[in-house]
């Protein structure tokens, strides 16, 4: 089949690139005056200044092509100027398409914009400034307290107090436990308090203070109320200062509430006292049974369990006879009688 075969001088893209010749073979009958791309060159247009038909389909190896048969090759642009080592073309870059209007865009920007025009007047509308405070939830306190401890500024817009930390200021207050705010529009505020529920009284070394369920000192007292079970601790296990409002702190705490605890589920107990010694040591007054010793904390089940069956011993005959019962050492529990009891216990 008859072709066409050229040499052709070629340059890589790359800087300082260097020339390097190529063989090229086509057709002339189907792909004459074809664009051609060299590999790594330029774009370029082939014209066939004459031409040798090979005597078949094979052609020769470049070697043995004799160098007065060879193609020459004239290069020339699209305008038809020749092209030389110092002047050739690019191939044109696509030209980028038009950017076009985004219409959703730009009524998202007007959305905005009708948006914060509405907020503004929201903001700035005399009728919505608050006029009214409610207060709710006081027990202990007056509204009128809450209201100075909440320091609500005048002439401030019912929105803008959602942004007030008039929660935070009141929560400073020991006797209130949390505390939430609300709005009702027109121009109303809603302050809404949870103050703290007496649990226990803690007393040590003549002074007093009433405790919550989470263990917080909330309030001094002069005296021990009547009613609630009393906490009494040596002064050495107590923290050097007791902040209102903050937690102790304590090991024996959780014990003191844990056995308090226990003494609630059985109605049994009615607990009046627990004491805390320097040593950490447990010991249960109740109103109608003796004292239980209960030494350290651990195996407070077991050793309330102890107590309760030597309590129902003897026909319940022990409860009215014993000083005290010691189940310290809940493998070994003893009690020891009172000094005035004479009579012996039933067989």
């Amino acid at each position: 089949m008859p072709r066409h075969e050229w040499q052709v001088w070629t340059r890589r893209r790359e800087p300082h690139g260097v020339w390097k010749k190529q063989s090229v073979i086509q057709e002339p009958e189907r792909n004459r005056d074809r664009h051609f791309r060299p590999q790594g060159g330029w774009r370029l247009r082939l014209q066939t200044c004459h031409s040798w038909r090979a005597p078949y389909a094979g052609a020769l190896p470049q070697h043995q092509t004799p160098m007065h048969k060879r193609t020459q090759l004239r290069l020339t642009d699209s305008r038809g100027m020749p092209i030389t080592a110092k002047h050739h073309t690019r191939t044109p870059r696509p030209k980028t398409n038009r950017r076009r209007r985004s219409w959703s865009r730009t009524l998202q920007v007007v959305a905005v914009f009708l948006a914060l025009g509405d907020l503004t007047a929201l903001a700035f509308a005399p009728g919505l400034h608050v006029t009214k405070v409610r207060v709710h939830g006081t027990q202990m306190l007056t509204p009128d307290q809450v209201f100075a401890e909440a320091e609500v500024p005048d002439n401030t817009n019912v929105f803008w107090m959602l942004r007030q930390p008039l929660t935070k200021r009141l929560a400073a207050d020991p006797m209130i436990d949390h505390a939430e705010r609300s709005i009702r529009l027109p121009d109303t505020l809603i302050l809404t308090v949870t103050e703290r529920q007496p649990y226990v009284v803690l007393s040590s070394e003549g002074q007093s203070w009433l405790l919550d369920r989470n263990g917080v000192p909330y309030r001094p007292l002069d005296a021990p109320l009547s009613g609630l079970p009393v906490i009494e601790v040596a002064a050495s296990a107590l923290p050097p200062a007791i902040k209102l409002g903050k937690p102790l702190g304590t090991v024996w705490l959780p014990d003191a509430y844990r056995l308090l605890a226990l003494t609630h589920a059985d109605p049994k107990w009615q607990a009046a006292k627990i004491v805390v010694d320097q040593n950490l040591n447990l010991c249960l007054n109740s109103r109608k049974h003796p004292q239980v010793r209960l030494g350290q904390a651990n195996s407070l089940p077991w050793k309330m369990a102890l107590a309760s069956a030597a309590l129902s011993a003897y026909g319940g005959a022990l409860s009215a006879r014993a000083a005290y019962i010691d189940v310290s050492c809940p493998q070994q529990p003893v009690w020891r009688p009172r000094p005035a009891a004479s009579d012996k216990l039933p067989e």
